[in-house]
């Protein structure tokens, strides 16, 4: 279905973020973090988009076209709704918190002087902790409930195999600054 899929890029970006991380209590240059950062919120942003345009529409579509209470262990369509619902919120926390940080360590590069470095950099560190912690319990709901529901729902392992597809797809389709890095996955 792409759940491995999905879950193994939860693994990448979580790898990613405990780097970040190590690297802010180090107090590592600012142009490291930043680069670290940037790549930290691609790599989500990757992620959060395949879910968005992929995963969520296919799972909220096959809840849909379900009676509730269908098989043992199916969700309703309402339990999809409200799953779905918490994880974009997280999605836009995620997002938010973690730009605040790069355009905060943008302006710290641009300007040095202009700026109370160590002060600046608490307030990434505390937002970038802040993240992951959340992160923690987000990745559990969808890996423990939300990516076994597309088992469950979709209808046959044609369109599972189509959902992988487009996952893969998505996963793979990273902004083009990362062309001139070294490969962030």
């Amino acid at each position: 279905m792409g759940q491995p899929l999905l879950k193994e890029d939860h693994e990448t970006v979580g790898k990613l973020l405990d780097e970040l991380r190590a690297k802010l209590r180090r107090e590592a240059d600012v142009k490291t973090i930043y680069e670290m950062l940037d790549t930290v919120w691609a790599r989500l942003a990757v992620h959060i988009r395949a879910e968005h345009l992929c995963l969520f529409p296919a799972l909220l579509e096959a809840s849909r076209a379900l009676f509730d209470g269908q098989g043992e262990h199916a969700p309703s369509h309402a339990e999809v709704i409200n799953a779905v619902e918490r994880l974009r919120g997280d999605h836009d926390l995620f997002m938010r918190e973690l730009g605040v940080g790069v355009n905060t360590l943008r302006g710290l590069l641009s300007d040095p002087q202009g700026h109370d470095a160590k002060a600046e950099l608490e307030g990434v560190r505390r937002a970038v902790e802040s993240v992951a912690a959340r992160l923690e319990e987000h990745n559990a709901l969808e890996e423990e409930q939300v990516y076994s529901w597309a088992q469950q729902l979709l209808p046959d392992e044609e369109a599972q195999a189509r959902l992988a597809a487009d996952l893969e797809r998505e996963l793979a389709n990273l902004p083009p600054r990362f062309n001139d890095r070294n490969s962030p996955a």
